[in-house]
């Protein structure tokens, strides 16, 4: 199995047409401890659509990262790729949760919105579209 995690310095990156580096996770056999990780600059790639056939290509079978719109979620799905939204924390420790079966999925978390509390959102709540007074979280 292979995971790809849309990093940042360590961390999953908050939104995917952003991501610069994506780290790769090849699991053997679906075991931790067989896992290889290379990290891909993919500064380059123009948006979102590129990103997903660049992870196509790579052999991805799912992709974790803080927030996407449909059309990134479209694009990853008509790939083969499984999208995984809403969780933040450090990438490698995300990685082996999610081949686990552990990973704390929100699967109501796409763009914009605070459904991962305030580290869903850049900079805490308000600073993007959908986060505001009801989101739940403190300024």
């Amino acid at each position: 199995m292979k995971i790809a995690v849309c990093d940042d310095r360590g961390s999953i990156h908050g939104v995917f047409a952003e991501t610069r580096y994506v780290a790769l996770y090849d699991y053997a056999q679906d075991e931790f401890d067989s896992a290889t990780k290379r990290l891909l600059d993919v500064s380059m790639l123009d948006g979102g659509a590129a990103l997903a056939a660049r992870l196509r290509d790579e052999g991805a079978d799912a992709v974790l990262v803080g927030e996407m719109d449909e059309a990134e979620r479209a694009w990853l799905l008509s790939a083969g790729i499984v999208p995984v939204t809403g969780y933040t924390g450090p990438s490698d420790m995300a990685a082996d949760l999610f081949v686990a079966g552990m990973l704390p999925l929100k699967p109501d978390a796409g763009f914009g919105g605070c459904t991962g509390g305030c580290s869903g959102c850049a900079g805490g709540c308000g600073s993007m579209a959908g986060c505001g007074s009801g989101c739940g979280c403190m300024n």
